[in-house]
């Protein structure tokens, strides 16, 4: 990264975290008001998550990961998403070696998760099971991502971790996108397929 890409990053988070101070102290207020304190509390865990999430974009030094902290915080995210969006609501089933570790950014990593699970939740509308299972392998630590939907479209599966590939009309294509540019900026590699319903087979450095 040079230096002007570097300066951006530094203003983008300074602005961001200003917005963050907003919504902190509209939090606060909200949270007087009987009829607003579970608004001020997933509004709270939105700011504490897009703290977590800037500091990421500049943290210098990668470090061994909890991986069940991560997933923990991805679906706290994920679920105050399907309650806003008014979605049906998932199940998290989980199963992760204990002390389990994952090489990176524990912010970029909880990236990794709350993509992987809001997606799930968008294209299942009427809700599911999700499963995450983490052990440890010769090469690595072993993730995998299920969840119990439709699947992803065969014809977009060798595609889908690709820029604008979304299998939503009204969808970006940047969720996966970015699961794979930080899977691999830490050194692993992730895979998609399916599996009765999708799987994303994640391999990362421990």
């Amino acid at each position: 990264m040079d230096y002007t890409e570097s300066l951006a990053l530094r203003g983008l988070a300074h602005d961001l975290n200003n917005i963050f101070e907003t919504l902190a102290e509209a939090s606060e207020l909200l949270d007087g008001d009987e009829r607003w304190k579970a608004l001020a509390a997933v509004i709270g865990r939105s700011v504490d998550r897009g703290r977590r999430v800037t500091a990421s974009l500049h943290a210098s030094g990668a470090s061994h990961v909890d991986l069940a902290a991560v997933v923990a915080h991805a679906m706290d995210s994920s679920t105050d998403f399907v309650q806003a969006a008014r979605l049906a609501p998932l199940r998290f089933v989980v199963l992760i070696e204990p002390g389990l570790t994952v090489y990176g950014i524990a912010g970029a990593w909880e990236r990794v998760f709350a993509n992987l699970f809001t997606n799930a939740a968008r294209e299942n509308p009427a809700g599911g099971v999700i499963t995450v299972e983490g052990r440890r392998v010769a090469d690595g630590v072993e993730i995998a991502v299920r969840d119990d939907g439709a699947g992803i479209p065969e014809d977009l599966l060798d595609r889908i971790f690709e820029a604008g590939v979304s299998s939503r009309e009204s969808g970006t294509g940047l969720g996966l996108h970015i699961v794979r540019s930080i899977v691999e900026g830490f050194g692993g590699t992730v895979r998609a397929l399916n599996r009765n319903g999708a799987v994303f087979e994640i391999l990362a450095r421990e």
